[in-house]
């Protein structure tokens, strides 16, 4: 997962940024931020639905005592 902490470190760095970033500058960091947000929950949803295709390779017991 290299590549989500790369992803979380320039979300860090841009909420820093926002914190001084003049008018100009802030709607940018903003449209980037909502971009990193967006990818982020892909990549959950992709995971979440990975964990749920996980598939047992012995199939459940059919019989009944």
């Amino acid at each position: 997962m290299h590549g989500v902490a790369e992803i979380l470190e320039r979300k860090r760095k841009l909420l820093d940024r926002r914190q001084e970033a003049g008018p100009a500058r802030f709607a940018a960091v903003e449209r980037e931020l909502q971009e990193i947000d967006a990818v982020l929950t892909r990549l959950e949803s992709t995971a979440a639905e990975a964990d749920r295709a996980v598939v047992s390779p012995w199939p459940e017991s059919k019989t009944t005592h």
